[in-house]
């Protein structure tokens, strides 16, 4: 009996280190709540990861593209539209040209200016500043930047075919039209389509009267086929800067008549 029973010890050891080497297994509804609360945590991982991504890759195109993250305000440039360009001008020295191309006189300006009809030139008409002086006579008619005077006392010989009606020489930036009309129906069917505004030498009138640049054109009506009456139409400008030369030249490429 003692032998039988030595025996059957070590069957019980045995089965008892069986036991433990097997690991007990939940029930199956803890299988369940195991198995779902590892899925949660791998999706809020993976959510965290494409936030982290998405985050970075939205700095990296403000870095690049700075104006996409600004919107407009009012009636500035539309969002992640460039900045508008800033005229920079400069004054030109006497023998410089300026730009060709006039400043157009658009709807945004057009209240800085009036249509200015001259009545002894064919009822041309120009468009000019509001805050401009205007002298007009049979033989010769002004507008200017400044004070006109309707008689120079002063004048013993007319320069260039007129006498100066400015009553003080022009400073820098000022401007003084000189409208003059001949008669030649050759001349004045050769412009009266389309006249064209070109720059001549200095004339001795325009430096006597401190200016430093000249615009030119010769202007006749398009609608008075039979009419041999031909403007001469001249701005003398002293020292201006690119866009006030740019500006003037523009009064007389819109001239028209009325």
């Amino acid at each position: 009996m003692a032998d039988e029973r030595n025996e059957e010890y070590p069957e019980d050891e045995l089965r008892v280190l069986l036991h433990r080497g097997v690991p007990q297994l939940p029930s199956p509804a803890q299988r369940l709540e195991r198995v779902r609360a590892r899925v949660t945590r791998r999706r809020r991982q993976r959510t965290a990861a494409l936030s982290v991504t998405a985050v970075a890759a939205a700095v990296a195109v403000s870095l690049t593209v700075p104006g996409l993250l600004h919107s407009s305000d009012g009636g500035g440039a539309p969002v992640g539209a460039a900045p508008a360009p800033t005229a920079v001008t400069h004054a030109p020295t006497p023998d410089a040209r300026p730009d060709p191309t006039p400043t157009p006189i658009t709807s945004t300006t057009l209240d800085r200016y009036t249509r200015v009809e001259f009545r002894t030139l064919g009822g041309l008409t120009l468009t000019l500043p509001r805050a401009w002086s205007r002298l007009e006579s049979a033989d010769v008619s002004f507008a200017a930047s400044q004070q006109l005077s309707g008689q120079n006392a002063h004048c013993k010989q007319p320069m260039d075919g007129y006498c100066s009606p400015l009553v003080k020489r022009l400073p820098s930036g000022g401007a003084l039209v000189v409208l003059r009309p001949k008669y030649s129906r050759l001349t004045a069917d050769k412009v009266r389509v389309s006249h064209q505004v070109y720059a001549p030498e200095l004339t001795k009138s325009c430096l006597l009267a401190g200016g430093t640049q000249v615009w030119e054109a010769l202007i006749a009506d398009p609608a008075r086929p039979g009419s041999d009456l031909v403007v001469d139409a001249s701005v003398c400008l002293s020292r201006p800067t690119k866009a006030q030369s740019s500006e003037a030249r523009s009064v007389l490429t819109t001239a028209s008549f009325s």
